[in-house]
């Protein structure tokens, strides 16, 4: 499965991209929301993104803003929130999970397996 990371921190998504591959999917990385929405447009439903994994706090655009308009793309795609301010979180019902920073990878692999 073709696993979009949305994360301003390089080790972070990498870290990330790296559990995905073990896992035996696929990771397209986006450092800001704005890249995010970039390439989920130029994705088609057949053969595209299929999940979305962000975090909450970036510049411009934070993670719930961007599911706001991910939402708009494709009101069915799966978006897994990680977070060290769920208390700023508005809009749960845009999120299929929303895991606390930090957080421990065996439940990130977890909630991958239970969204595919």
């Amino acid at each position: 499965m073709k696993i979009l990371v949305v994360d301003d921190d390089n080790g972070v998504r990498n870290a990330i991209k790296r559990l995905l591959v073990s896992l035996g999917h696929e990771a397209t990385l986006a450092a800001d929301g704005f890249s995010a929405l970039e390439i989920l447009r130029q994705n088609t439903a057949n053969d595209g993104i299929k999940m979305v994994i962000t975090d909450y706090n970036m510049k411009e655009m934070n993670g719930e803003e961007l599911a706001v308009e991910i939402k708009k793309i494709d009101s069915h795609l799966p978006i897994v929130l990680i977070s060290s301010d769920n208390d700023k979180i508005k809009n749960r019902e845009y999120f299929d999970y929303v895991l606390d920073k930090p957080f421990d990878w065996h439940d990130l692999a977890k909630i991958i397996d239970k969204i595919i």
